[in-house]
């Protein structure tokens, strides 16, 4: 994703989000499904085992390029950095949904994942990427008046927790 991208981008999540009962709505499991299933053939070296935990119902309250733009650029990072294992869950929590991607790669300190959350931060200069997916993903969650927050996961690697409206 470019940098550019984030105010068109920014502008359906302002029109989405203020849209009321017009409001979009997108199903999260088929995205993840489809989007692991490109990233699964882009990462074809790596023997990938890949879980979506994501219930066939739930869904978001936010437009559906906004979905894919945000899952794109987290499940390409958990494909790119994990070492076998990538696994996506969720959780409802009062009018919002919590999706959580996880991988088992090497995983970030502390103070690598406050400065991974910076626009045009790349912390390997040898991968490929310009450094803007996380930061770009933050900024249309927050649009959503969502969030984005890294952690450890239990699967050794990173794990990272998107906050956006539940719909209905």
């Amino acid at each position: 994703a470019s940098p550019g991208c984030a105010s068109q981008a920014g502008g359906r999540a302002r029109s989405a989000a203020l849209g009321g009962p017009l409001r979009a709505r997108t199903a999260i499991a088929p995205h993840v499904d489809d989007l692991a299933l490109v990233l699964g053939k882009v990462n074809v070296y790596k023997e990938v085992t890949f879980v979506n935990r994501v219930p066939p119902g739930l869904a978001v309250a936010c437009e559906q390029q906004d979905i894919d733009e945000m899952l794109g650029n987290l499940l390409e990072n958990a494909f790119a950095w994990c070492r076998g294992r990538v696994a996506v869950s969720s959780s409802e929590e009062g009018r919002s949904v919590v999706l959580f991607i996880e991988d088992d790669g090497p995983g970030l300190s502390p103070q690598q994942m406050s400065l991974a959350m910076q626009a045009g931060r790349r912390l390997d200069e040898r991968s490929a990427g310009l450094g803007f997916g996380l930061s770009i993903t933050s900024e249309l969650a927050e649009l959503y008046a969502g969030s984005l927050t890294l952690e450890r996961s239990a699967l050794g690697g990173l794990r990272v927790a998107l906050r956006l409206p539940a719909s209905g």
